[in-house]
């Protein structure tokens, strides 16, 4: 056993020529109607799914018939996405504040609290548990996630519709990111978002439940535990948050504990 102070030799550790196990980042320019909006971080591949998510998620565009085109092209060392939207939303996005550098970091990209946190409509009822074989759900991401086989460290999201048999699975370098885009991937599909339910990989944060909360979908999965503040949202906002542990049952959190920060 090498005794502290020695010197110990290890063998030279080279990495793989073509770097074909990492995964892969870029930054995304983002232009809205000529205007530059942000730079974000994300895995090169479905942008068209992330740009649409993403504007849903943020209150950017409300419906995805707002979105007019979406046109991407190589920006060394990245891309840029030229968005087209509507008059009524270009006017709504010059009036709000956003910041011009993004790491796809979820709130910590917003100017303002009230721009991070949004006011909230409580709703009245409960809305139904969009239910899922919990015991199969590990299985089921494993199946799904390409990226992941062949690179590793990506977060995954997906859509599932037991009624239509309806899997629909996203990665990304990012957790926000990759829920960003298997909701516009639902909802550019035209799917209903009550009638099946979404399921993360990742830690589970407040801006997860206000993306999931925002879109109309009732129900989110996440393989590792909410944070104190997400449960709260989700209490608020009346969406189903369940925690599928490892070899464990599934915890609902129960609306009625408060969950003091």
């Amino acid at each position: 056993m090498p005794v502290m102070g020695n010197k110990v030799n290890l063998p030279a550790q080279h990495p793989p020529r073509h770097y074909d196990d990492l995964a892969e980042e870029v930054p995304l320019a983002i232009a809205v109607n000529g205007m530059a909006l942000s730079v974000m971080m994300v895995s090169p591949f479905d942008f068209d799914d992330f740009i649409t998510g993403h504007f849903l998620t943020e209150g950017i565009v409300k419906s995805v018939v707002e979105i007019k085109d979406i046109h991407i092209e190589p920006m060394p060392p990245g891309f840029e996405a030229r968005i087209t939207v509507t008059g009524r939303r270009e006017h709504e996005v010059r009036q709000r504040r956003y910041s011009l550098v993004s790491a796809g970091c979820g709130l910590c990209n917003k100017t303002a609290m009230d721009q991070a946190f949004p006011p909230t409509t409580t709703q009245a009822d409960k809305r139904p548990l969009a239910e899922c074989d919990v015991s199969q759900l590990r299985s089921l991401f494993e199946a799904n996630q390409t990226y992941n086989q062949k690179a590793g460290a990506m977060h995954a999201a997906m859509f599932v519709c037991a009624a239509s048999n309806t899997v629909l699975c996203s990665e990304d370098i990012g957790r926000h990111n990759a829920l960003d885009k298997v909701i516009g991937k639902a909802l550019r599909a035209g799917l209903q978002p009550e009638k099946g339910f979404l399921a993360v990989t990742s830690r589970c944060g407040v801006e997860l439940v206000q993306k999931a909360s925002a879109c109309g979908f009732t129900t989110l999965y996440c393989l590792s535990s909410p944070t104190t503040m997400a449960v709260n949202l989700a209490h608020q906002t009346r969406l189903n948050l369940v925690y599928v542990p490892r070899n464990n049952q599934p915890i609902m959190y129960d609306a009625k504990e408060n969950y003091a920060e």
